[in-house]
């Protein structure tokens, strides 16, 4: 009915072209309604135009959602729609420990596991512990490098403080860069994530602006209004007000979280620790991580030494055991590996964080002959 057929015309081709011995056939081109498609016999369409992708699919993440890449947890401070800006956890195992009762400082080896990673117990100066650790200096002068050569010692920067223009040219100033006692932490913290496999992460210090928005405040200094997770720990943002102060975020004396910038939070004060945020891809949130699959046990030994008296050479070695000896050795290293899997398979990632201090990251699984007695499974780890 809507269709129109066209003839091509042959006549185009020239002369010495078939269409003069009867030769050559024609092949109709039609236009077609599609309203008409539905009485075409086998079709299944619709008269819809096909729709464009949309987001409803892509996860909203909101403020407090927590997030986990790898070992290292995250609560979320904004969706920016592709990406989603977090805070750390816990602060980084960094810096140095403190003893409130004997008042000594001991520097953390960079040798100590899980060093530069999150840590549940670095958590700055608190009122709850005589042990204080992951503690900083933001710097190591008492007067701040953000501060040009007509500085005014003692002033706000309301006050019309000069600083450099290269912080902005608004109080507060974000002046964390890599004159900062935190920048190497912060710098390293990103690099173990990007190490992780998280390559498009970008970490920094929280702002003022974050924290305000996560519901402490400026006028009473007190953090009432946000969730607790906000002021679990004490740290450092990147922002400052004055020439020898940055404010800074604690627990407070009445546990309700303290947001300050001023006489407690100077540079040199050895108190608080390192808090990092982090600006992610969704898709590197989402990202799957491998799981272990049902592991059968029939073929897997031990890795428990055998006696010397006992020791049964391989094949390598141009030698069999003999029937008794070798059911004593799988019997003896069946049972163990049985009970040894059982308890890899029955243990989560995030029962492994909790049973350590410190945490530990899957590296992988896999398995190797072993001769005449089977195969045998490593489970191993790699300490940061």
């Amino acid at each position: 009915r809507s269709s129109d057929t066209r003839q091509m015309n042959h006549e185009s081709w020239g002369s010495g072209t078939f269409h003069q011995d009867n030769i050559a056939g024609f092949r109709p081109v039609i236009t077609i309604a599609k309203s008409d498609f539905a009485e075409i016999v086998g079709y299944e369409g619709t008269d819809e135009e096909e729709q464009p992708a949309t987001n409803e699919d892509v996860k909203t993440y909101k403020v407090g959602d927590e997030f986990c890449l790898d070992t290292e947890c995250f609560y979320t401070i904004s969706d920016n729609g592709d990406t989603v800006t977090a805070l750390t956890k816990y602060n980084l195992l960094v810096g140095n420990t403190y003893n409130s009762e004997t008042e000594e400082f001991t520097e953390i080896s960079t040798t100590t596991e899980g060093y530069g990673l999150q840590n549940k117990d670095s958590i700055g100066w608190n009122n709850d512990n005589t042990i204080w650790i992951g503690l900083l200096k933001f710097y190591d002068q008492p007067e701040g490098y953000w501060i040009n050569e007509n500085n005014c010692p003692n002033s706000d920067c309301w006050n019309m403080c000069s600083f450099e223009s290269e912080y902005g040219d608004s109080c507060p100033y974000f002046v964390f860069d890599n004159n900062s006692n935190l920048w190497m932490p912060v710098q390293n913290y990103k690099k173990h994530l990007q190490d992780f496999g998280y390559k498009s992460v970008d970490v920094t210090l929280p702002s003022y602006n974050d924290i305000l928005e996560l519901g402490c405040s400026k006028d009473n200094y007190l953090c009432e209004n946000a969730e607790s997770w906000v002021y679990a720990t004490a740290y450092w943002t990147g922002s400052t007000s004055r020439d020898s102060a940055v404010w800074a975020v604690s627990q407070g004396e009445y546990g309700k979280g303290d947001f300050y910038c001023g006489s407690g939070t100077y540079i040199d004060v050895p108190f608080y620790g390192v808090r990092p945020v982090i600006t992610i891809t969704k898709e590197d949130i989402l990202k799957e991580i491998p799981e272990i699959e049902d592991i059968s046990t029939d073929n897997l030994t031990s890795n428990s030494k055998v006696d010397k008296k006992e020791e049964i050479t391989t094949k390598n070695n141009n030698k069999k055991p003999t029937t008794t000896e070798a059911a004593k050795v799988e019997e003896s290293t069946t049972t163990t590996t049985k009970q040894n899997i059982n308890k890899v398979v029955s243990t989560t990632k995030a029962e492994v964080k909790e049973e350590t201090n410190s945490p530990i990251i899957p590296i992988g699984l896999g398995a190797t002959g072993v001769g005449a007695v089977g195969s045998i499974m490593y489970l191993y780890f790699k300490k940061h």
